[in-house]
């Protein structure tokens, strides 16, 4: 009985007290979060967000398997003894020294020593291709032996210091960071043809905390970004452009001066005359005119205390109003014209109503054809 685990753990299967089937690993799906919490292990929310982890998740990342297929995992397969000393039976290493792969000398020491969990583990495995399996011994600075740039900017970005009942959280959050930087690499990938290189970590300290080295970084990454988008606004001209926009003001000031209001006095008598005429108006769309004419200068509760019989859609009616026509403006309303006969029949009917054998006409005088469109002059028929 050999199961796909043999040559990877280096020992021979076997059972497991009187268990001795060789299972597929999909069905290892046994919920092992409480395990993991009393081993110290933060662990994560489970791969689908389900709040799980399963003895299959556990397994699979001790023995370094990560990012495998569906085909290539739903093809594994377990025997009870591999399946045990795998999962609640992991003997692990020893947690006196940091198994941190960049770690040297007084860097292995641990202080106050914590556990590897999935998400760190498979983090690890993409950032040095080294397998750490979760529960394995890390120091509470992980990332003090880092020297090149971009283990450092790894190192701050991803593994910063994180009290323990607040690594779960960390690790969902380090999920959604990961989602979001694909999206933006993908995007540039195809805005730059491929020539400018993925955005490889977050920056989750504060910029002071990090060294002049990891800023530069930033600082690259984050001008190769914006020259990609400012090339699809203006090829050819980015360096004008980004030179435009940086003559403004910040981003938020200018939002601020774009929504700012005026300020008026409810009480002055401009605004009390505006609300007597109103309240005097009969008709709806005269009062939703007056109403255009201060609408955007107060805000909904604001108009709403000037004038009580106020609604939403009322306010709203005015701010469109205002936008669309003008403040005050009158809504100038053409006529509409009905054709229920087409032109072809008209003419048709025209035709044949002065054909000579039905309505000879004579020498003198007209009449006047009413039709809907206007008046048309045509010669006296008998």
């Amino acid at each position: 009985m050999d199961c796909s685990f043999k040559k990877t753990i280096g020992s021979e299967c076997g059972s497991y007290y009187s268990d001795s089937t060789l299972l597929p690993l999909n069905s290892c799906y046994v919920d092992i979060m409480s395990h993991l919490v009393v081993l110290g292990i933060s662990g994560k929310r489970g791969l689908s967000g389900t709040g799980q982890v399963s003895e299959r998740d556990l397994i699979l990342n001790r023995v370094g398997l990560f990012g495998e297929s569906k085909e290539f995992i739903s093809a594994l397969k377990i025997c009870p003894k591999h399946r045990k000393e795998l999962s609640t039976d992991w003997p692990g290493k020893k947690r006196y020294k940091c198994g941190y792969p960049t770690h040297k000398g007084i860097a292995k020491q641990i202080n106050n020593p914590r556990c590897i969990n999935l998400n760190f583990s498979q983090e690890i495995f993409k950032q040095h291709g080294a397998v750490l399996p979760a529960r394995t011994g890390s120091s509470e600075q992980v990332s003090s032996g880092d020297t090149d740039e971009a283990s450092t900017v790894s190192s701050q970005a991803s593994c910063h210091s994180i009290p323990e009942n607040e690594i779960s959280i960390w690790s969902d959050k380090v999920q959604v960071q990961e989602e979001k930087r694909k999206v933006l690499n993908d995007t540039v990938q195809t805005l730059t043809d491929g020539e400018t290189s993925p955005i490889l970590y977050t920056l989750n300290t504060t910029w002071d905390d990090i060294s002049s080295t990891q800023q530069k970084y930033y600082q690259r990454k984050a001008k190769e970004t914006t020259m990609a988008v400012l090339s699809v606004i203006s090829p050819g001209q980015e360096e004008k452009l980004w030179h435009a926009v940086r003559k403004e003001a910040t981003i938020g000031s200018a939002q601020e001066s774009s929504t700012r209001r005026k300020k008026f006095d409810p009480s002055s008598p401009i605004i009390d005359s505006l609300v007597k005429a109103y309240e005097q108006a009969t008709s709806c769309q005269t009062k939703r005119q007056i109403l255009s004419i201060f609408a955007n200068d107060f805000t909904r509760p604001e108009l709403t205390n000037l004038i009580p019989s106020l609604t939403k859609w009322k306010i709203d009616q005015a701010r469109q109003h205002a936008c669309d026509i003008g403040k005050g403006q009158t809504l100038v309303s053409e006529p509409v014209h009905r054709r229920r006969i087409s032109t072809s029949q008209v003419q048709h009917f025209a035709d044949f109503i002065s054909h000579p054998e039905m309505a000879p006409d004579v020498a003198f005088g007209t009449k006047t054809l009413k039709l809907d469109s206007g008046d048309s002059t045509i010669p006296a028929v008998t």
